[in-house]
């Protein structure tokens, strides 16, 4: 057959063998290029475009642009030292590319072709996502070493990749052995004997082929090797032994172990992170995606990827570890399930992913065929293995494996051999750190282990060891002090084996080993921050127990679990069908009497100050009295200094609440007195010295010290963060809002509510969440010199009655009819008169003046009562307004001149300065 010549200069390119040989000697340049080349000297001199140069060398692959230009580079290497740069590859910006320089073209004389084996490489018929690099690298591989073998889990990808290597060898005669179905040495040999479509019947098949190939080039492609590897390998071995031009590119799930081996490692698809904010935009940038979307059309038109979708389709990808068989199977479900569906019930997977191709090979049909394809291949003490290490549900290290598959049968050595044969058949990861190296199951595998163990009879043993396993870490870990990044750094998997340790002895119905789980996390979860996932699980174990537990040990776990689920209730103030509060105090009083009955004092204290804080949440004065006064006199009992502070703290609380500033601030400062003598327990939810002076700013603003209040308050800030304690930080942003409000300071507590809603946004504290909106709400009123005052009731639900407290301090229009009634059976509440002349600017903007006024009197004198100058402030600068209302000027500044007078200096308080503005307009 008679081919055409392409000649320019020394170079000549061989369309029919793809090369380019320069004065007579062949180029290290791929296949790939030899094509854009061709393409461009075709038509010297001008322009080809891009998306012909792709379609060229690329049919039929989707890949990006930047895989041309590493092409065109190459080339131009290829083409330099030729003097004058008589032939180079010119770029024309936007538009693609021009060969410059001569050619000839001229008919090659005929030639005899051998006979090539028909149609001996399947073709690849799908496209291929996410493995542009991948293919890059192994087209390198396949240049410098005569074996190479894709390795990788099952249903990565290994054969596709495979089929597209083989494009980059267009010139070099290959051949396609598919072993999916061999058993023994005999049939690796007759495999490729007949794949090579070699005649006869020889006796030694192995010599037979090695003759048949001495004196030729080719490329064999072993795929499906993991069943037989040993018997391919030894072929693998002999071939490359004992011929020139033979190469082997093969697929496993376990490297061939031949010297001279490549192995090459296919990692899965890559997918959307966890933590990503997904639109159908951004998700198709992933290939994992990509495939999942391009599958579903083939199968369906009713799938389409939207900005709704895009996060759901993320998670499935990820789930599925990427891996494209997974994502294949997935997407055929898409003409039955919406993806919100199949996200669902991916915790069945192996009953949902099963409608592969018709005509795929068997063990790519379902994913339960797929893994267990290779389970088959595992020895009984590497299947024992697997199944064991499928109790870890993330990452541990080979400590871990030999403290869970250690059994009579094998050895902790023989585990570490097990954990290697393991990574090396794919069916592992491991990760090496700077200290020691890490194992992982991808999610897929690992239920897979995890179902298989459930199925076995060893299940119930293999979890006993895990769970106690997991409790003797926690325990070494509770007597060492760690910050959280230590934790985290040095303990990855605790958080995630001690999940999978209670939900086992939960689900197995064993409440005790559950209790003592839960007793043993309290530290770990604390220092995790993880409060309001342990509240969950507390809640149901305690819930799980029996009514008539006597063991002492049992009560004592009970009460430390129900103590510190009362801690963590106040600090996440969960939103749900159920108050919060009530909880607290179910959690706390079960504490309380568990205490009495045990002859536990700091829990009997803790219980005291739980219960004190729940009230204060509840706004309800009298519980905040009683226990108040219980934990002084039970602190006084037991004879604890360490207590005093403490119960100094919500003495002071009580006084506060009771409007009785000035022994408030007393009690304030003894509690910081007594908490500098002596060492504070954990008797406390929140870090103590931080929430006595936000109390002591509250109490010191009541009596007019404004200044003071200011600085106390950016005290309570500074000890706040250098305790690291987020919930006492949430709280003190909170707390500082409503000072600084108070102030007018605006900046300062805009600052204040930011750093309070990055906390709930971090911390994912749907409780913190809950404040933010009334924040944003009162902050924008209070905008542009606007005050609390003139101001309609609007329409919102306060999350606790405290709440509604703080909100009405800050703003009028805060204050509800329901609110009103609440603090006239409690009078002497600390906000009692800004509740009364709240109601009374509503009645006010409504036109009600007589009532108005009425309320306006009954604010004045009840904080003129309780000796709260602030509210004064407020309740003459409402009953100046209204005379102002009523054109009796002379009366409005008979009230306020005094006030101007009397703080003539303080410049810190936003409703001072409205008293100097309504002066001036008087």
């Amino acid at each position: 057959m008679s081919v055409p010549r392409f000649t320019f200069g020394p170079f000549e390119l061989d369309p029919l063998r793809l090369e380019l040989r320069r004065d007579g000697v062949k180029l290290r340049v791929g296949a790939k290029a030899c094509r854009l080349l061709l393409a461009l000297v075709e038509r010297p001199g001008h322009i080809v475009s891009q998306k012909e140069l792709l379609a060229a060398a690329w049919s039929g692959l989707n890949v990006e642009d930047v895989n041309l230009r590493v092409h065109i580079v190459a080339l131009r290497k290829a083409l330099s030292g030729v003097a004058n740069g008589a032939f180079n590859i010119t770029t024309v910006p936007r538009e693609g590319y021009v060969f410059a320089g001569p050619v000839s073209v001229s008919a090659a004389p005929a030639i005899e072709m051998p006979a090539s084996p028909p149609a001996r490489v399947p073709r690849q018929l799908s496209t291929l996502f996410g493995r542009r690099e991948a293919l890059a690298n192994l087209g390198d591989a396949l240049a410098a070493h005569r074996i190479v073998t894709i390795v990788g889990a099952g249903g990565m990808g290994k054969t596709a990749l495979a089929l597209a290597a083989i494009e980059e060898h267009a010139g070099t005669e290959c051949v396609f052995v598919d072993f999916s179905t061999s058993v023994s040495s005999l049939h690796v040999q007759g495999c490729i004997f007949e794949a090579l479509e070699l005649e006869g019947t020889p006796n030694d098949v192995a010599a037979h082929i090695v003759r048949a190939l001495a004196n030729k080039t080719i490329l064999l492609v072993f795929d499906n090797c993991e069943h037989v590897v040993g018997e391919v390998a030894a072929m693998a071995a002999r071939l490359t032994s004992r011929t020139e031009g033979v190469s082997i590119l093969a697929t496993s799930r376990e490297p061939l172990r031949v010297a001279g081996e490549c192995v090459f490692p296919l990692e899965p698809l890559s997918c959307p992170p966890d933590s990503a904010e997904l639109t159908a935009q951004s998700a198709m940038s992933y290939p994992a995606v990509q495939m999942f979307v391009e599958a579903a059309g083939r199968r369906s038109g009713a799938f389409a990827l939207d900005d709704g979708n895009a996060a759901l389709l993320g998670d499935v990808c990820r789930r599925l570890d990427g891996s494209p068989l997974a994502i294949e199977l997935a997407a055929a479900t898409s003409d039955a399930m919406t993806i919100g569906e199949l996200a669902r019930r991916l915790d069945d997977r192996f009953t949902v992913l099963i409608r592969g191709a018709r005509t795929a090979l068997p063990k790519h049909r379902t994913l339960q065929a797929a893994l267990d394809w290779s389970y088959d291949t595992l020895n009984e003490d590497d299947a024992l293995a697997m199944r064991c290490l499928g109790v870890f549900p993330g990452r541990f290290s080979a400590e871990d494996a030999q403290a869970i598959a250690t059994i009579d049968t094998m050895s902790g050595a023989a585990v570490h051999n097990t954990l290697a044969n393991l990574v090396e058949k794919s069916l592992l990861t491991v990760e090496f750190g700077e200290e020691a190296a890490s194992f992982r199951f991808l999610e897929t595998m690992r239920v897979y282990a995890r179902l298989k163990l459930l199925d076995s009879e060893e299940a119930s043993a293999v979890y006993g060891r895990f769970v106690e396993y997991t409790l003797l870490r926690l325990t070494a870990i509770s007597g060492r002090a760690a910050s959280a990044s230590d934790l985290r750094r040095s303990h990855s998997g605790i958080l995630d084996d001690w999940r999978a340790a209670h939900d086992w002895s939960v689900r197995s119905g064993d409440w005790h080993t559950a209790l003592k789980l839960m007793a043993a996390g309290i530290g770990f979860c604390q220092s995790l921050n993880i409060r309001t996932e342990y509240v969950n699980r507390a809640t149901e174990t305690i819930r799980n127990m029996p009514t008539d537990v006597e063991d002492a040990d049992a009560l004592r776990l009970e009460m430390l679990v129900c103590d510190h689920t009362a801690q963590m209730l106040i600090e996440t103030q969960p939103p749900g069908p159920s108050n919060f509060v009530d909880r607290i105090e179910a959690a706390a009083r079960r504490t309380l009497d568990l205490s009495k009955r045990l002859n536990a004092p700091d829990q009997h204290m803790s219980a005291l100050v739980t219960l004190a804080v729940a009230a204060l949440t509840a706004a309800n004065l009298k519980k905040v009295e009683v226990y108040g006064s219980d934990a002084f006199e039970f602190a006084k009992r037991a004879q604890r200094p360490d207590f005093l502070p403490t119960a100094h703290y919500l003495n002071g609380y009580a006084r506060y609440y009771g409007s009785d500033f000035a022994n408030a601030l007393h009690e304030c400062d003894r509690a910081l007195d007594f908490a500098a003598q002596s060492n504070l327990g954990t008797s406390s939810a929140l870090d103590h010295v931080p929430n006595v002076r936000m109390l002591r700013a509250r109490a010191l603003w009541a009596r007019g010290e404004f200044e003071s209040s200011l600085e106390e308050m950016e005290e309570a800030h500074r000890f706040a963060i250098e305790s690291g304690h987020v919930p006492t930080i949430a709280w003190a942003a909170w707390g500082g809002v409503l000072v600084y409000l108070w102030a007018g300071a605006h900046e300062r507590a805009g600052a204040s509510a930011k750093l309070h809603e990055d906390l709930a946004s971090e911390y994912s504290n749907p409780g913190w969440a809950r404040y933010i909106p009334s924040l944003h709400e009162a902050m924008s009123r209070l905008r542009d010199g606007h005050r609390s005052f003139g101001a309609a009731p609007i329409d919102w639900m306060p999350y606790v009655p405290s709440h509604a407290d703080f909100m009405t301090s800050i703003h009028c229009a805060f204050h509800r009819a329901v609110d009103l009634q609440r603090i006239e059976a409690v009078p002497r509440h600390w906000c009692a008169a800004e509740h009364f002349r709240a109601a009374g600017e509503h009645h006010l903007v409504a036109g009600r003046t007589i009532e108005a006024e009425k309320l306006f009197l009954h604010a004045l004198a009840t904080s003129q009562s309780h000796g709260n100058i602030a509210w004064e402030i407020r309740a003459t600068l409402s009953l100046a307004r209204l005379r102002i209302q009523q054109d009796q000027v002379l009366a409005a500044r008979s009230l306020v001149e005094p006030l101007a007078d009397r703080f003539a200096s303080s410049r810190v308080n936003a409703d001072l300065l409205y008293a100097a503005e309504l002066l001036a307009a008087c």
